[in-house]
C-alpha cells in the first residue's frame, strides 16, 4: 500500500522492476491517470476519500474521481499532484 501526505512511505526500495514503473495517461478532462507497467491497474484513491495520508492502491480502470489526478507543476523534479476526491 502507497501512502501519501507529510511524509514519504515506501514499502520497497527503487530496483527499476516494472512493478514499480508507472505510464502517465493524459484524459479527456484534463486530468491525469497513473497506470502500473507490470499489473496493468490505475493508482486509485481508496474508498474514494482524500485527506492527508490517504491510502491508494492499484485498480481496475473506473473512470470515478479516485483514480484521476490533476498534476499542476512547481517544476518538473517537485510536481504538485492533486485529486478531486471527497475530502474526509
Amino acid at each position: 500500500m502507497l501512502k501519501i501526505g507529510l511524509e514519504k512511505n515506501c514499502k520497497y526500495n527503487c530496483h527499476g522492476g516494472t512493478n514499480q514503473h508507472w505510464k502517465i495517461q493524459k484524459d479527456d478532462d484534463d486530468t491525469y491517470s497513473f497506470i502500473n507497467v507490470h499489473t496493468r491497474r490505475w493508482i486509485d484513491v481508496m474508498d474514494g476519500y482524500f485527506s492527508i495520508g490517504a491510502e491508494l492502491q492499484q485498480w481496475e480502470w473506473n473512470g470515478s474521481d479516485a483514480q484521476k489526478f490533476y498534476v499542476r507543476g512547481v517544476s518538473k523534479m517537485d510536481p504538485n499532484i492533486l485529486n478531486n476526491c471527497k475530502v474526509a
